[in-house]
């Protein structure tokens, strides 16, 4: 049997100092191993509970520091995005810089005074369709007196726009709510100009009233001419050679040369080929009635004046369907504006739909004068559309721009919101909203 074994106190001694160094050892090499100097509860409580306290709150913040990192990496990609996008809305610019100015210089934009002035109108139509046109060719071969006279003569007369018709008939232009119908119609105009043509007529004048539906030379689109039924006041369009036709009265402008020093003319007056003027009621068949006033100038020197009666032709659509030197003798008392060979010719910057007719009548009374606007063919959608094709190819590139302007799914430029927090109970936050830029 073996017996315990003895040990001296320095031996005892010395046993304790190893194990104590041991577990010295021990400890330090944990600490070494983990970097901590209290590893766990049990090293000491309190300092380990505070430690992982701060440990939580570094990690919280290091959160915080890698989402505000991400945040300014967001708005970096939308400013990238923008500097480029910018980039390609210059380019986008430059082309309508481009298609508007080569437009500007193929097409004169027409002027809202065109709605009152037939004169332009109809050299327009001539120049553009020649004898095709008929209506206009017709009122501009018109004469009263003799085919050379400066005022009454062949080239003088013209189909009046839809303004002048307008005037005719008597209109409160600012109460007009549509292109078509009846608005801002009053009447009182052509009650005291066919009241004139009626005693006219009676007292042996070659007259008649105004009863139908007429023609201007105001185009609506390249199929349809703006005219108005008198009895009412209506505006509408319809198309150039439709078998409803209208019928036609020829308009001439008196430019300061009319005699106001003793009596200024009225609507409704009669103008005689010496420039002289009176009421109907004091015509007495002395001198040539050349038509009657629709208009008067502000100073009573200038006028316009319509013929007495509505103009006949010998057929509805054929190339010199009417006599000059016989008016108002043709078989057929409507007119197509153009043959069927010239119909959907468009009349280069002379169209007025709906859309835009109210403010240009609104905007326009005032009498233009002088030449007819310059004649240049070319369709404005073709040249339009070859710059299109390159506004829209860079469109595309910059709408691919901006949906690629993101980072890490959040994208300011197509409307997404990015949120930002500075402390870990988000009691401090920035909130930035993004714009759709397509």
């Amino acid at each position: 049997m073996v017996s315990g074994i003895s040990l001296t106190s320095s031996m005892r001694s010395n046993l304790l100092s190893l194990q104590q160094i041991t577990e010295l050892q021990s400890i330090s090499q944990n600490r070494l191993a983990t970097g901590l100097k209290v590893n766990s509860a049990i090293d000491n409580p309190a300092a380990y509970y505070t430690a992982s306290s701060l440990s939580n709150r570094a990690r919280d913040l290091s959160s915080l520091l890698d989402n505000m990192g991400q945040a300014i990496q967001t708005v970096k990609a939308a400013m990238e995005g923008v500097e480029s996008a910018t980039a390609y809305l210059e380019q986008m610019s430059a082309i309508t810089t481009q298609a508007t100015s080569n437009y500007k210089e193929k097409y004169v934009p027409i002027e809202f005074k065109d709605l009152y002035n037939g004169k332009a109108n109809t050299e327009i139509l001539i120049k553009e369709i020649g004898a095709d046109a008929l209506t206009a060719t017709a009122c501009n071969q018109f004469y009263v007196g003799s085919k050379t006279d400066a005022n009454f003569g062949q080239g003088n007369w013209y189909l009046p726009a839809i303004g002048e018709l307008m005037d005719v008939y008597g209109y409160d232009v600012d109460a007009i709510t549509g292109g078509t119908g009846t608005s801002g119609a009053v009447g009182d105009n052509k009650t005291t100009i066919n009241n004139a043509l009626s005693t006219l007529a009676n007292k042996g004048a070659t007259a008649e009233i105004l009863t139908n539906r007429y023609w201007s030379s105001t185009e609506y689109n390249e199929y349809n001419y703006w005219d108005i039924t008198i009895n009412s006041g209506e505006r509408y369009y319809c198309p150039e050679n439709y078998h409803t036709v209208s019928y036609v009265r020829s308009f001439t402008f008196l430019e300061n040369c009319l005699d106001n020093t003793k009596l200024t003319p009225q609507i409704g007056n009669v103008v005689y080929t010496d420039l002289s003027f009176s009421s109907a009621n004091d015509y007495d068949n002395s001198k040539t009635a050349a038509g009657i006033v629709t208009w008067v100038s502000e100073d009573g020197r200038s006028a316009k004046i319509m013929s007495l009666k509505d103009l006949t032709f010998s057929s509805k659509g054929t190339i010199g369907n009417f006599n000059p030197d016989n008016p108002y003798g043709g078989s057929e008392k409507q007119c197509y504006i153009s043959t069927n060979a010239s119909f959907e010719i468009d009349v280069s910057g002379n169209n007025y739909d709906d859309r835009n007719i109210v403010a240009a009548l609104q905007e326009g009374r005032t009498v233009q004068t002088g030449p007819a606007r310059p004649i240049v063919r070319g369709t404005p959608i073709e040249i339009s559309s070859e710059y299109a094709k390159q506004y829209n190819t860079i469109l595309g590139q910059y709408n691919m721009l901006i949906k690629d302007s993101n980072y890490k799914g959040i994208n300011l430029l197509l409307g997404n919101a990015l949120k930002v927090d500075f402390n870990e109970d988000k009691s401090s936050r920035l909130e930035i909203e993004g714009k759709d830029l397509r």
